[in-house]
């Protein structure tokens, strides 16, 4: 059971070299049951060695004392800190709501830059004080 980051990521690299291994052997197999069976069970292996270390108690400062290096168990090297079970990979998928999300915070960025908000709001202060009058007729030169 990993209990430091040194030792998590020892545990990761063992298991990428056991999948690694598993694939090139199954590479020759023509029976995709075997295959799916056996990753599987190494899939169901890794979540019980996840969820043995998240049932260890931790610390009661989660061990940031530890990492700052603060206290008689301060970490000596930073691999010897103590790592959260079960932190969850950040989503890194691109969609297209992402995307188009961007492209309109851009939109109103180069209108923030240019400063069309702050012109919309100085006319609407200066039409309700009655300095600028906005007609809706074909207007005079």
């Amino acid at each position: 059971m990993p209990v430091n980051e040194g030792d998590y990521q020892k545990f990761l690299d063992q298991f990428e070299k056991a999948r690694l291994i598993l694939a090139e052997r199954l590479e020759t197999t023509t029976n995709p049951a075997l295959m799916d069976e056996l990753t599987r069970r190494l899939f169901e292996m890794e979540a019980m060695v996840t969820a043995a270390d998240a049932k260890a108690t931790p610390p009661p400062d989660k061990g940031l004392a530890q990492l700052i290096g603060v206290g008689p168990d301060a970490a000596v090297e930073i691999g010897k800190t103590r790592i959260p079970p079960g932190v969850e990979p950040y989503d890194e998928t691109v969609t297209s709501e992402r995307v188009i999300a961007v492209g309109d915070l851009y939109y109103i960025y180069q209108h923030e830059k240019i400063g069309v908000f702050r012109v919309v709001q100085k006319l609407q202060e200066l039409f309700r004080a009655g300095t600028v009058r906005l007609s809706a007729g074909a207007g005079a030169f």
